[in-house]
C-alpha cells in the first residue's frame, strides 16, 4: 500500500508541476500583451487562414509527443483561440479539431504515453 501511495504521489506532483509551469507561462504571456502582438503579426503577414490552422495543428502534434495534454491546453489555448476568432473560424469546430489532434499527439512516439502503461 505504501509503495502504491508513493507512486501515486510522484505522478500527481509531476502533473502539478506541469500545470503550474503552464499556468505561469499563460499569465506572463497575457500580462505582456503577446496575444495582441501575435494577432497583429498574423494579420499583417497576409498568410492564408488555413495555413495558420495547419501550423497550429502541427504545433499541437509536436507538443503532444513530449508533454501532458493538460499542459498543452493551458499553454496553447490562450494563444490559439484569439487567433481562431480573428481568422473567422468557429471556436467549437476548432475545439473538436484541437482535442482530436491533442490525443493523436499523446499517442505518438517518442513517449507514446497512452501505450506505455
Amino acid at each position: 500500500m505504501r509503495n502504491s501511495l508513493m507512486k501515486t504521489l510522484r505522478i500527481t506532483v509531476m502533473a502539478g508541476w506541469i500545470i503550474l509551469g503552464a499556468t505561469l507561462f499563460t499569465h506572463v504571456y497575457s500580462a505582456l500583451g503577446a496575444s495582441e502582438f501575435v494577432k497583429q503579426l498574423i494579420a499583417s503577414a497576409g498568410v492564408n487562414r488555413w495555413v495558420v490552422v495547419v501550423i497550429m495543428q502541427i504545433i499541437i502534434l509536436f507538443l503532444g509527443c513530449f508533454m501532458d495534454p493538460t499542459g498543452i491546453q493551458i499553454i496553447t489555448i490562450p494563444i490559439f483561440v484569439p487567433l481562431i476568432k480573428t481568422l473567422g473560424f468557429d471556436a467549437v469546430w476548432f475545439g473538436i479539431l484541437f482535442v482530436i489532434n491533442l490525443e493523436m499527439g499523446y499517442l505518438t512516439p517518442p513517449f507514446g504515453t497512452t501505450f506505455s502503461t
